[in-house]
């Protein structure tokens, strides 16, 4: 067959009768006769894994079944059918990295799937288990709303829908609520997976909880609030200071050789008096 051929690089009249130990490197050589010789004893289909030697000098591997074959004078010789699987074996491989680095993501990751109703998740990773609470079977299969709760702000899920209808990412901070019911702080980002026709096939979404970054944001303005206070009190109290002083003056200035008499009014009157003292 090409693919054959492909790997001992011969043509088919210089093939047929020599041994596959003239064929092959040894390590190669010695995996073939060691399948060959299983299939002779056994009188078994094999299925297996063999190496592969490619065109462009790279190592691959082959699917191979070898089937025994009896022939009509007595004996038997042994068939093959191979299959180069080194690309699919490399996907697999990446998909399977792929897998893992999303699971160990210590932040929750979520993938759902627009093709069917509801555009439900079809995967959640450790991270999304550790922050919601809700297990993988639990999760997949529902809708991300699960999470919404009183307080979440139907501005945001608004803004969420019309990126997901307008095919776009988007990133939000949206508060959230974990299956025990407590709320959280969500900076939750979404996009957009297309296929290679630009179709979108799946959504995929990040979480992080944000709650305690939200909590000091909210101490430190709060605290800029107290301080502006402080310099507006101080300065108030600063004013006044120079009022009573300027009353003291005034007070002093007409009280030489004059008797001082102690009269009680009311606030409306006393500010009166203390803006004429202050300002003449």
């Amino acid at each position: 067959t090409t693919l054959f051929r492909s790997q001992i690089q011969l043509p088919p009249g210089e093939v047929v009768g020599r041994h596959v130990s003239e064929l092959f490197p040894p390590e190669v050589a010695a995996v073939y006769l060691e399948n060959i010789h299983e299939v002779a004893r056994t009188g078994k289909t094999l299925k297996a894994t063999e190496p592969a030697l490619r065109t462009d000098g790279s190592k691959g591997e082959l699917l191979v079944y070898k089937f025994p074959l009896p022939q009509p004078g007595g004996g038997v010789v042994i068939g093959g059918v191979s299959v180069d699987v080194t690309d699919l074996k490399r996907a697999e491989a990446g998909l399977r990295l792929r897998d893992q680095a999303l699971r160990a993501v210590a932040g929750g990751v979520t993938i759902t799937d627009p093709t069917q109703p509801d555009n439900p998740v079809v995967f959640a990773n450790q991270g999304f288990e550790r922050l919601t609470g809700y297990t993988q079977e639990e999760i997949v299969g529902s809708n991300c709303r699960l999470l919404q709760g009183p307080a979440t702000d139907p501005a945001t899920v608004a803004e969420l829908r019309r990126a997901v209808r307008e095919g776009r990412s988007a990133a939000v901070e949206i508060l959230n609520y974990r299956k025990d019911g407590t709320a959280f702080w969500n900076a939750l980002s979404i996009s957009p997976i297309r296929d290679d026709a630009g179709r979108i096939t799946h959504w995929v979404g990040v979480q992080t909880d944000v709650t305690e970054r939200r909590k000091l944001e909210a101490q430190y303005r709060q605290g800029q609030k107290m301080e502006a206070t402080g310099q507006l009190t101080g300065g108030m109290a600063h004013d006044f200071n120079n009022i009573l002083a300027a009353i003291r003056a005034n007070v002093d200035e007409a009280a030489v050789g004059v008797p001082i008499t102690l009269v009680s009014v009311g606030p409306d009157r006393a500010q009166t008096i203390l803006s004429r003292a202050a300002f003449g």
